[in-house]
């Protein structure tokens, strides 16, 4: 669907990018997404909404046994940057947040913040923290096609 800004964003970063809002589409992709499918028009459906958070619902709680695994292994990433955005990190889903950011960073050719480029996390230099990072760059959705309640719902199926 073309280039979107995180969820999150992280505050070290004094942004040239990202004035389009969270989650947004970037203004270089809007125009190319306008032609790319029909828009709903705020059609409120709260009977579907229901549906949707039941069934993401294990996923954004790392309920999954590949996600729980996941949120197991990666433990001392998620309190290093919990500490250091000061971010929620109950979830693997702000691992994805993070990636999300650390790809407009590169995109925009901006600085990472000093705490990826010098990170003082036992086993970790910049290189393996940022490849780590980026390990969950679209997580949530990867999870979701991998279960099927989900995936048939997103799917219509």
């Amino acid at each position: 669907h073309g280039n979107r800004n995180p969820e999150v964003f992280l505050d070290e970063n004094p942004r040239t990018w990202g004035f389009e809002g969270d989650a947004e589409l970037t203004s270089s992709h809007q125009e190319l997404a306008q032609h790319a499918w029909p828009r709903d028009h705020g059609a409120n459906k709260p009977n579907t909404k229901l549906c949707v958070l039941a069934m993401w619902k294990p996923i954004d709680e790392d309920l999954l046994p590949n996600l729980a695994e996941a949120k197991r292994k990666h433990a001392p990433l998620l309190n290093y940057v919990g500490q250091k955005t000061g971010w929620n990190m109950t979830s693997l889903g702000k691992l994805a947040d993070l990636a999300d950011n650390l790809i407009e960073i590169d995109m925009y050719n901006a600085s990472y913040p000093d705490w990826l480029l010098r990170p003082d996390l036992p086993g970790y230099d910049r290189d393996k923290i940022i490849d780590e990072i980026m390990g969950f760059a679209e997580m949530p959705q990867i999870a979701c096609t991998n279960y099927a309640p989900c995936r048939d719902l997103m799917a219509g199926v």
